[in-house]
Formats: structure tokens, sequence, C-alpha cells
């Protein structure tokens, strides 16, 4: 039986539609379980298999600073919010980055960028 190109294409692309849709999936299941961490820390820098998480859970937490402080250590894939099982807090805003460099020291190189922007309050 002849397969057409169309269908040919539609079966080649379909894993990676498929690994696409695992990926969110994946990116929503941690950011929830960045909503169970403690809250007496503002935001957490996870070092994960899919690249690196940013979660933060505060109140004034912008998706805008959050992506602009990753994207100077590499490609933010996702930026998503999810709402938040705690009362102390609404929401939950995540961003998946695929670091440039060496995931270790880019987690702390991030960590201390993403601290400054949200000590100073000032846009990038």
């Amino acid at each position: 039986m002849k397969v057409s190109c169309r269908e040919q294409l539609v079966q080649a692309n379909f894993p990676r539609q498929r690994q696409k849709m695992n990926q969110a999936d994946m990116f929503r299941e941690y950011l929830r379980i960045a909503d169970a961490l403690p809250l007496s820390v503002p935001f957490h820098i996870l070092e994960l298999p899919l690249g690196i998480l940013i979660a933060d859970g505060r109140d004034q937490a912008s998706a805008t600073t959050m992506q602009s402080v990753a994207s100077r250590f590499g490609r933010v894939i996702k930026t998503e919010s999810i709402p938040s099982k705690w009362s102390e807090r609404s929401q939950v805003i995540g961003c998946l980055l695929d670091p440039t460099r060496e995931i270790s020291a880019t987690v702390d190189m991030l960590r201390a960028a993403y601290t400054q922007a949200i000590t100073n309050h000032q846009p990038l």
C-alpha cells in the first residue's frame, strides 16, 4: 500500500508532537512540585532533565522579569503559571530554560541574577 507524502510527514512529526506534549505536562508537574516546596523560600531554581526551572510563588512575581533574567543564560523554552494550592499565594509562575552553558554553573549565576532582579525591583 502506497503512503502519501502528507501521511509520511504526519508520521514523521508525530513523535515530536508527542514529545512536546509530554514536555509541557512534565513542566506543569514540576511547577506543582515547586508549589509544594516551603513558602519561606521566595523562589526556587531547580536543575531538571528538561533544563532549568525557575519557579516563583510570590504575589509580586512577574513572568516578564523571570523571562528577561532567564534569557541571559539560554533559550526560554516555556513560561506558564498555575494556580497555587496554598492559601498564602494565588499562583506559581514558572520558566523552563535551556541553558547555553554547563547547568550547575548556570544555576548559581541564574540564582544570583534573579535574586538581584527581584530585590532591586528594577527593569532589566
